[in-house]
Formats: C-alpha cells, structure tokens, sequence
C-alpha cells in the first residue's frame, strides 16, 4: 500500500470541496488534495444544465457545467491535487484515509481532512417513502446522471415530489428528456424557489 502525507485531504470535489482547496492554498497550505469518487470534479452541477449558478461566489451566471469546469480551472491554476476516480474507504487515524483508484490502495497522513461529500439527497428513510424504490422513482441528482450523463430513458410521464429550487431542477431535466411533468407536490402553501 502505498502511503504519502499532505497537509489537508479533501473528500469531495464538488463546488464546496474545490473551493474549500483554493481557500486553503490562497491561506498558505501547502499540499492540499481533491479527492472525488466520480471520474470527473465538479459534482451535481456537471449534469445540472440550466444556469443560476455562480452569482454569489464567482458573480457570473453560469450553467452547471460551466461552473463545474470553472472550479476545476481555478483548482489546477491554485496547485491543487485532484484525484478523480478515487473513493475514500475507512478512516486509518484521526486524520488518516485509506483511499482505493486505478492505482490501487493508498494511505494518506493528513494534517486536517475537510468532508465535503456535499449535495447528496436525503435516504429513502429520511423522505418517509416505505419499502424499496420501485422502478421511475429518481433523486434529482439521480435523474440528472441518468439524463445527461448516461442518456438513459426515464419515462414519459413524471410527478414531482416537492417543490424547492432543486424540484424546479428536476422539472427542467424531465423537459430534456422529452417526459412530461405532469403534478408538482407539497405540503407547503408555496413553492421554496427563487
């Protein structure tokens, strides 16, 4: 196995993760790395086609992907160490990870580690949905890599359950994919969305 030691391990190389990077090298950390599951940095913005992101930290009004690349860019130009394709797989100390990629097992000594494992949707269990996910149900994050990433078919008729920016998200997707969203639900008295 091999082992290396860095100052600050990052799980997670979605917006959050690589800005976190970049603010810890622009503070004078001198070995800061990325590590991101997916075979690419970016994380839900990658297949997240529509704009309204990075008017708050970036102040331009970009598209998810165009985001995504942006973050990736800024990363490379700041000296930071991103590692796609590479999942961190037990914790091997306080501040040790044992990580697994296409160059085999590995342990990295940190001086601190940031999780930054982000915009994951709520369990089955946390949503209150009783049994397994039948076919055609989909996280959003979920349908947007099935629709964009994998140009998978999801259906043609969608209902969508709540109504929150990332519902308007789903909406947006389901038109792409040429399926009809027919309901929008919530227990609210409006929608969440700006």
């Amino acid at each position: 196995m091999k082992r290396s030691r860095i100052d600050v391990l990052i799980v997670g190389g979605g917006p959050s993760g690589l800005a976190a990077a970049i603010a810890l090298r622009s503070r004078g950390a001198l070995s800061v790395r990325v590590v991101e599951r997916e075979s690419q940095a970016g994380g839900v913005p990658r297949h997240s086609f529509h704009h309204g992101y990075g008017l708050l930290d970036l102040h331009q009004l970009l598209s998810g992907p165009a985001y995504a690349r942006k973050y990736g860019l800024l990363a490379g130009k700041s000296g930071v160490e991103v590692s796609t394709s590479t999942t961190a797989t037990e914790w091997c100390g306080d501040t040790a990870l044992a990580l697994t990629s296409g160059q085999g097992l590995e342990e990295v000594q940190a001086r601190a580690v940031v999780l930054a494992t982000g915009a994951r949707e709520r369990g089955r269990s946390a949503r209150g949905v009783p049994g397994t996910r039948p076919a055609g149900i989909y996280t959003t994050g979920a349908l947007q890599q099935a629709v964009y990433l994998h140009r998978q078919p999801v259906g043609t008729r969608a209902v969508i359950v709540g109504a929150e920016h990332v519902s308007f998200s789903a909406v947006m997707t389901l038109a792409h994919a040429g399926v009809k969203s027919v309901a929008m639900v919530t227990p609210e008295p409006a929608h969440a969305s700006y």
